[in-house]
C-alpha cells in the first residue's frame, strides 16, 4: 500500500479541526489512547460509571481520574492557533486598539503575532526589539501563503513555567522538558536536546508507521477471505437451490410443498454459517477503520508536528500501534452444506431433500483464519464448490472437488547474513517471523545477538541479552512480546529489545539447548531436550504447565512447533524422529523414515494449513497436518549450501536459512 503524503493545508481544513461530536471547532481537545481526538465538554457527557467509549471505534476508556486528566492534543491546539485568526471578521490593529483605537489592520507580524495597520506596519521595523521581526502582508497570510513558515515558528510552552518553551527532553522520565524544568527537577537526569531527541525517536516511529502499512493490507486480505467465505456460501445457495428446482421439474405438483420446505431449511442452515463470519467480518471493518485513523493521525503528525509534540504524543502513538499490530481475528471454520436427493421413491410422504454440512477435510478445504505458532496472520486458501449427492436406483454418486496441487517451491530473493569482516562469522541457531512489518529475526550464537533483517536483506536492529555470559540459543514472538533462550534462561524482551525478565529453566543436561515456540499471544512453549517434555510459559515468566506425551520413550527434544488446534510438533533428534501430541499429552502420530521420506530431521515450521515443513539431510519435506503424506519440496542443488534453519513469515513464505548463512524466500505456488 503507497503511502499517503499529507499536505499541510489538508490538516488546517476546519473540519479537521472540528469536533465529531459538537461538530464545531475543538475546545480544549483530548485525545483518547485509540488517537482520537474530541473536545473534552463533549467527552464528559460520555462518561458512564468512570469510563467512556470512543464514538468513531467503540473502545473502552477508563477516566476515573476524570476527563481532565486525559492528554491534551497539542497537535490539534497548535493547529487551531493558525486556523482561529482567518475566522475573525474585522481584523483591527493590535498595536492601535491598547490605545482604543480602531483602526483596520493591513498586515501581521508572525514573530510577535500582533496584527498592524498601515502606519504601525510601517513603524515595526524601526525600534532595536522589532527591527527583525517578519511583517507580512494580512491577505497572503489569511489565504494561507505563509502557514509553513508560521507552523515551523509555533513552540509548545511548559505547564509549569508558562513563558518557557519545551527544548529539551529528558530521557529519565520519558518527556519534554523547559530550561527551568532542566535546572530544578530534572537537574540529575539524562537529559538531551529537543533536537537530538527527534533524530532518535522519529526513524523508530516512522517505522511504526510502515508496520502499519502491512497491518492495514492483512486486514484487507483477512476481509478479502472473510468476503469470498461468504461468497461461497452464497453461491452453494444457489447451487442447492438450482439442484433442487431441476428435481422438482421432474416431479408432480405435490412435491412443491417439499421444495418450499427443503429452501426453509436451507436458508436457516446458510444463515446459520454464515453468521459467525459476519461477525468476523464487522470485527475486521472495525479493526481496518481504527488502523486507517491511527495512520492518518500519527502520519500528520509526523509530517506536520513539532519536535515536541511528536514527543509529547510518540508513547501514545507506539502504544496504539503495537495494539493494532497485535490483534488477530477469531478463527472460524467454514461448513459448506451438501445435497442430498433420494430419486428412487417420489411419494408424498417421503422427504426427499437432505441438507448436511460437510466435515470431511478430504473432499473440501474450509477457509480457516487463525494464527499460526510464530505468531504471523496468514489466511487459508479459499473452499472450493460444496460436494453434490444423489441417491439413485442404479448406486449413488458422487461429485468432488479436484485435489489441491503440489506445492512448489519459488525462489524470490536471497541475501547472506555474513558481513565484509572477515573477523565476523555467524553461527545462526535460531529464527523466527517478525510480524507487522515482516522481515525475520536471527539468533547469532557465536557473536551473541539477535539480529533483525528485512525481505531485501537490511538490518533493521540488533539485539542483545541483558547478561554478557549468555549467548542466544532459540528465539519466538509471542504477541509484542521477543522470547529467547540462552543457556539455562529464558529471556523475555520487547520487540524493540528492551529487557523485561527472565526466567531459570529445569534442565537435566550437560550442555543445554532449548527450541522455542509460541501459541499465538498465549504462550512460549519450551522444549527441554533430554526430558523428551515441553513447558508452557505466559509472558510474564508463570509456567502454565509442563506436557510429556504418554508412552513415547525418547532421547532429546529439540525444534518444536505448534500448529492451531494446540498440537506440538517436536522433533527428536537423537532418535530421528518426530512426535505429534496433543496438551493432554496423547501422542496422534510418529514420523520417522519407516513411514516417511526422511533421514535426519532438524529444523521444522508450519504454514497457516497447518503444514509441516522439515529440513532433512539437504531437503525439505512437507507433510499433512496429522504428519502423514510427506514429499519433497525442494532439494539442494550440487554444490548449493545445505538448508539448516526454516520458518514461515508474516507473509506466508517459507524462509531458509543455509548453512552458510545464506538467506533464501521461497513462494508455495
Amino acid at each position: 500500500m503507497a503511502q499517503k503524503t499529507t499536505q499541510l493545508s489538508e490538516v488546517l481544513r476546519e473540519d479537521y479541526l472540528s469536533c465529531k461530536i459538537c461538530y464545531e471547532l475543538y475546545r480544549t481537545p483530548k485525545l483518547l489512547p485509540c488517537l482520537h481526538t474530541y473536545c473534552e465538554q463533549c467527552l464528559e457527557q460520555l462518561v458512564i460509571k468512570g469510563s467512556l467509549d470512543c464514538p468513531e471505534c467503540r473502545i473502552k476508556v477508563p477516566v476515573k481520574d476524570g476527563v481532565k486528566n486525559l492528554k491534551s492534543n497539542f497537535f490539534i491546539n497548535s493547529l487551531l492557533e493558525l486556523l482561529q485568526p482567518k475566522q475573525t471578521k474585522d481584523l483591527v490593529c493590535s498595536v492601535c486598539a491598547t490605545a482604543k483605537k480602531h483602526l483596520t489592520a493591513v498586515s501581521r507580524c508572525l514573530d510577535c503575532h500582533d496584527f498592524l495597520c498601515q502606519s504601525c506596519s510601517l513603524g515595526h521595523g524601526c525600534t532595536r526589539a522589532t527591527v527583525s521581526h517578519r511583517v507580512v502582508d494580512l491577505e497572503e497570510f489569511l489565504n494561507g501563503q505563509h502557514d509553513s513558515e508560521v507552523r515551523s515558528r509555533q513552540e509548545m510552552f511548559c505547564l509549569n513555567h508558562s513563558q518557557e518553551p519545551l527544548r529539551f527532553f529528558c530521557d529519565t522520565c520519558n518527556a519534554p522538558i523547559c530550561r527551568d524544568c532542566r535546572l530544578l527537577g530534572h537537574f540529575q537526569h539524562h537529559v538531551i536536546s529537543m533536537a537530538d531527541a527527534i533524530k532518535k525517536k522519529k526513524p523508530e516511529v516512522n517505522q511504526l508507521i510502515e508496520g502499519l502499512e502491512s497491518n492495514i493490507s492483512k486486514i484487507i486480505h483477512w476481509k478479502e477471505e472473510v468476503t469470498e467465505s461468504l461468497g461461497i456460501l452464497s453461491r452453494t445457495t444457489e447451487t442447492i437451490k438450482a439442484s433442487i428446482i431441476s428435481y422438482i421439474d421432474e416431479a408432480t405438483s405435490h412435491l412443491q410443498s417439499q421444495k418450499e420446505a427443503a429452501f426453509k431449511e436451507l436458508d436457516n442452515i446458510i444463515e446459520q454459517e454464515a453468521a459467525p463470519f459476519l461477525v468476523v467480518k464487522g470485527e475486521l471493518d472495525r479493526q481496518l477503520d481504527r488502523a486507517v485513523s491511527s495512520r492518518e493521525f500519527s502520519q500528520k503528525m509526523m509530517d506536520f508536528g513539532s519536535d515536541s509534540e511528536i514527543m509529547s504524543l510518540e508513547k501514545v502513538m507506539r502504544e496504539r500501534i503495537q495494539e493494532l499490530q497485535s490483534f488477530t481475528p477469531q478463527k472460524q471454520k467454514l461448513r459448506i452444506p451438501n445435497f442430498v436427493l433420494n430419486k428412487k421413491e417420489l411419494l408424498p410422504q417421503i422427504k426427499l431433500f437432505k441438507l448436511e454440512i460437510s466435515t470431511n477435510d478430504s473432499e473440501t478445504q474450509p477457509n480457516s483464519i487463525a494464527p499460526t505458532s510464530t505468531g504471523s496472520l496468514p489466511v487459508g486458501k479459499a473452499s472450493t464448490a460444496p460436494t453434490f449427492q444423489t441417491y439413485q436406483a442404479s448406486g449413488t454418486q458422487h461429485k468432488k472437488t479436484p485435489p489441491e496441487d503440489n506445492v512448489i517451491l519459488q525462489l524470490l530473493c536471497s541475501f547472506d547474513v555474513e558481513q565484509d569482516d572477515d573477523d565476523y562469522k555467524p553461527k545462526i541457531t535460531g529464527i523466527a517471523a517478525f510480524p507487522g512489518a515482516g522481515g525475520i529475526l536471527l539468533a547469532d550464537q557465536d557473536n551473541d545477538e539477535i539480529k533483525r533483517f528485512s525481505m531485501n536483506g537490511d538490518l533493521r536492529r540488533t539485539i542483545t541479552l541483558d547478561d554478557s555470559d549468555l549467548s542466544p540459543c532459540s528465539i519466538a514472538v509471542c504477541g509484542n512480546t521477543l522470547a529467547c533462550s540462552a543457556n539455562n534462561f529464558l529471556f523475555f524482551m520487547t520487540l524493540g529489545g528492551s529487557f523485561l525478565h527472565k526466567l531459570k529453566l529445569r534442565s537435566n543436561q550437560d550442555d543445554p539447548q532449548y527450541a522455542i515456540a509460541s501459541y499465538s499471544s498465549q504462550y512460549i512453549a519450551v522444549s527441554e531436550g533430554t526430558l523428551c517434555s515441553v513447558s508452557l510459559y505466559n509472558t510474564k515468566g508463570e509456567c502454565l504447565e509442563r506436557i510429556k506425551p504418554r508412552g513415547y520413550q525418547g532421547v532429546k527434544f529439540l525444534f518444536i512447533a505448534i500448529n492451531q488446534n494446540e498440537e506440538f510438533i517436536v522433533c527428536d533428534v537423537a532418535k530421528q524422529e518426530i512426535v505429534i501430541f496433543n496438551r493432554c499429552g496423547d501422542i496422534i502420530h510418529i514420523i520417522n523414515s519407516s513411514n516417511s521420506p526422511f533421514t535426519r530431521p532438524f529444523s521444522l515450521c508450519l504454514n497457516s494449513n497447518n503444514d509441516i515443513f522439515v529440513v532433512d539431510d539437504g531437503r525439505v519435506i512437507q507433510f499433512s497436518e496429522n504428519g502423514k503424506d510427506g514429499k519433497v519440496v525442494l532439494s539442494t542443488a550440487p554444490g548449493e549450501s545445505r538448508p539448516r534453519m526454516i520458518v514461515i513469515d508474516s507473509g506466508g513464505r517459507l524462509v531458509l536459512v543455509a548453512k552458510d548463512n545464506n538467506v533464501r524466500y521461497y513462494e508455495c505456488i
